[in-house]
């Protein structure tokens, strides 16, 4: 399969004004520390209109003790989950173990208005599948693809992207995608006949951008990607120019929202390296172009900072814990010593708030009423 042109094109022709950015919750991975303190997450805002408030998240069943966990974050609107594993570099068998006390439910939830909706989900639809993700979607594909509309608690979907084994070959597995919507008792599901390796454990969530997901497979120069408007999965292939050690959280997909231009942003010998792809027409045919953009030599770039030791990126690759449209959050992969790259001027930085959190952060947008009269 060739690279470029196996990746999804943008869902909208022209990308969509920025969105008024509220805070983040972040979290923490147990593979590289201790979880936080009761529920583990944590409300830091990023705006004048946020500032003091915590946003937490209490209401939901169980309250602290309810052992939710965040999956994603869309609009104004948080996804979490409990009772399930998702895959191991998002939830380690400690924190399994926990969620595992509380039958599998997947809620959605507004901070601001402290309401929430449980999921509809049947155990029976999950039955002998694992997880590779849970995504919060919008619940109108038309405006959802024009780069329009408003995510509510009325209007939303959840895609579980899944993992079964292969019917015909014990060392194959087959993707599955369910979709639950607001109003249907029962998930819709797509699978695609292609094979991907038979165990969870060989993939690391990758990325999302321009309405699709992608799983980067260990050990290999390929990513498994899922199109949030049609469930379909495909397979592509890195151009060479990107391929490190192929290890385990090398690479990530991110977008920008002021050129539409889909970026890979990937480490190679202990190098961060920002890839952007450009669309190059002739005649009649078309073709991708994948250009350098920014580059950080890592072991340079960190030398003097606080906490740096001598042996970081010697020997080991370093490791993508979490990446946005505006930042690469890093540790060295022998101990967890976190710093991040700010992808608009390249520069190192480890004295942000987002340093001390080792795992996902999920973006909270400001809801038309508070932003509004501010923007």
């Amino acid at each position: 399969m060739a690279a470029p042109d196996g990746h999804p094109k943008p869902m909208a022709s022209t990308p969509p004004g920025p969105k008024p950015i509220g805070g983040y919750y972040h979290t923490v991975d147990p593979n590289y520390e201790s979880p936080l303190e009761g529920s583990n997450y944590i409300f830091v805002p990023s705006s004048p209109a946020t500032r003091g408030f915590r946003f937490r998240l209490d209401f939901l069943p169980g309250g602290n003790n309810g052992a939710w966990e965040i999956a994603d974050s869309r609009g104004s609107l948080i996804l979490l989950y409990r009772g399930v594993q998702l895959i191991p570099n998002m939830l380690n068998e400690q924190t399994a173990a926990a969620g595992s006390r509380h039958n599998p439910g997947f809620v959605v939830c507004d901070p601001l208005t402290r309401q929430y909706k449980a999921v509809p989900c049947r155990p029976e639809d999950m039955e002998g599948h694992q997880f590779l993700g849970l995504f919060l979607l919008h619940g109108d594909q038309t405006n959802q693809q024009a780069g329009g509309g408003h995510i509510s608690l009325s209007n939303f979907r959840v895609m579980a992207a899944l993992h079964r084994p292969h019917c015909c070959s014990s060392s194959h597995g087959v993707p599955v995608a369910h979709v639950f919507s607001m109003g249907s008792e029962r998930a819709w599901s797509s699978e695609e006949p292609i094979n991907i390796p038979n165990t969870v454990k060989s993939f690391y969530f990758a990325g999302r951008a321009y309405g699709s997901l992608y799983w980067g497979i260990q050990g290999t120069g390929t990513a498994l990607v899922l199109n949030e408007a049609t469930a379909e999965f495909t397979m592509v292939t890195l151009p060479q120019i990107m391929l490190g050690s192929c290890g385990r959280c090398s690479f990530r997909f991110i977008s920008r929202q002021d050129d539409g231009a889909l970026r890979v942003v990937c480490l190679v010998d202990n190098n961060l390296k920002v890839f952007v792809r450009r669309i190059i027409h002739s005649n009649s045919s078309r073709h991708d172009e994948w250009a350098v953009e920014g580059l950080v030599r890592l072991r340079e770039a960190t030398r003097g900072l606080p906490g740096h030791e001598d042996g970081y990126f010697q020997d080991d690759e370093a490791i993508i814990v979490d990446a946005q449209e505006t930042y690469v959050l890093l540790t060295p992969r022998n101990k967890t010593w976190l710093f991040s790259v700010v992808l608009e001027t390249m520069e190192v930085d480890r004295g942000h708030e987002r340093n001390k959190y080792a795992g996902p952060a999920y973006p909270w947008e400001l809801p038309p009423t508070i932003w509004s009269p501010i923007f």
